[in-house]
């Protein structure tokens, strides 16, 4: 549609309609609300699948920046939305989003042909279908999403369960493992086994009973095994169940909760973090990267606060490398008000004073990835 055209179609409609004389379209406006609508859409070429257009939510949802998604395909790197069953009569498909760091999110899928200068290409819209649910597993698998990446950066072994089975007889099955586990399980582990196939039936039922007992909540327990070897049995508030190897009991240590996040968003999808660094370089980037996020990286907390005010939803912490900045009471009482996390970097050993509802965390500098994923099962 060229500009005139779309111009003398605002006069018309603002004509019939008054009110809409003031959303007389412009390219720019038109812009401004694709990136920021609150659900994921991307344009995409029907041909070659290569991606044309991602407003910010997708890019989340994604868990890569805009700039390195479009012009490729969502199977050029790594990603993809594998639909599951036909559409409904909404128009949307249940499907599985995969995201950059392999992550596989249930969302809902609704789709478009449009003709843009010739050419035929799709119109995408993804929801989050964790959102819809009413049984509280959203919150549950959000926090261990979270746990698990932080797990595999601080080396840390685990296997990711389900709990399943009738109310006669309970087991756990697997869905996933990582890192280096006791010699016992080595080689032995694999999705869809059970842990009463890994286990004898003294311990398998120790662990079973345990993870059953701590399903409701979004708490750990310790369990002792053969010999030295003790497993923490991480639960998220829902039907899934962690077994961490080994217990961490250092200053390093994992939090003992997993804190599921709230909101309009979950955490699976809300990857993106705010890092301020006035010193410029990419080790956060790097490190934040590593553990699963994508960080929007800034220089000073002025910057930051500006970021946070126009999209005060979307990111899921701040990480904070700037020493006693004298923007911090304001950054904090914003963090409070949009319910996100603030892990500080700081070479002070006292950490500063914070309200006792805001999601917070001190490391020492200089940032490591091991500290850095401590703090994250923590304000997350």
């Amino acid at each position: 549609m060229n500009e005139r055209v779309e111009k003398i179609l605002g006069y018309l409609r603002a004509f019939d309609d008054p009110t809409l004389i003031t959303f007389t379209p412009d390219s720019e406006g038109i812009n401004l609300i694709l990136r920021n609508i609150p659900a994921a859409v991307f344009l995409r070429d029907a041909q070659s699948g290569q991606v044309l257009f991602m407003n910010d939510q997708a890019a989340d949802y994604f868990g890569m920046p805009v700039k390195d998604i479009v012009g490729r395909t969502l199977a050029d790197i790594g990603m993809g939305i594998t639909p599951e069953g036909k559409a409904g009569l909404s128009g949307a498909v249940r499907a599985v989003l995969r995201d950059s760091a392999g992550a596989r999110v249930k969302v809902l899928f609704f789709s478009r042909m449009v003709e843009i200068r010739g050419k035929s290409s799709e119109i995408v819209l993804v929801i989050d279908a964790t959102l819809f649910r009413t049984d509280g597993a959203s919150e549950s698998d959000t926090g261990l999403v979270i746990f698990r990446r932080a797990l595999v950066e601080s080396g840390t072994a685990y296997i990711y369960t389900e709990i399943a089975g009738s109310a006669i007889e309970r087991d756990m099955i697997v869905l996933e493992t990582e890192g280096s586990l006791p010699p016992f399980l080595q080689g032995k582990v694999k999705p869809g086994c059970s842990i009463s196939e890994l286990f004898p039936p003294v311990e398998a039922a120790r662990l079973v009973e345990t993870a059953i007992s701590i399903s409701t909540e979004s708490t750990s327990k310790d369990v002792e095994l053969r010999g030295d070897v003790s497993v923490r049995i991480v639960a998220g508030g829902g039907n899934n169940a962690m077994l961490v190897f080994p217990c961490r009991k250092t200053g390093e240590a994992l939090s003992n909760r997993v804190q599921a996040r709230t909101g309009k968003l979950s955490a699976t999808i809300r990857r993106t973090v705010l890092s301020i660094d006035p010193t410029g370089d990419s080790t956060a980037e790097g490190m934040l990267g590593m553990l699963g996020f994508t960080a929007v990286c800034v220089d000073s907390v002025a910057s930051a606060l500006i970021l946070l005010e126009e999209t005060p939803e979307r990111f899921l912490f701040v990480l904070l490398e700037q020493e006693n900045p004298l923007e911090f009471d304001s950054l904090m009482d914003h963090l409070m008000r949009t319910n996100t996390g603030l892990v500080a970097v700081s070479s002070d050993e006292t950490p500063p004073d914070t309200p006792d509802n805001l999601k917070f965390a001190q490391i020492p500098a200089p940032l490591g990835i091991n500290s850095l994923a401590s703090a994250v099962s923590i304000v997350c």
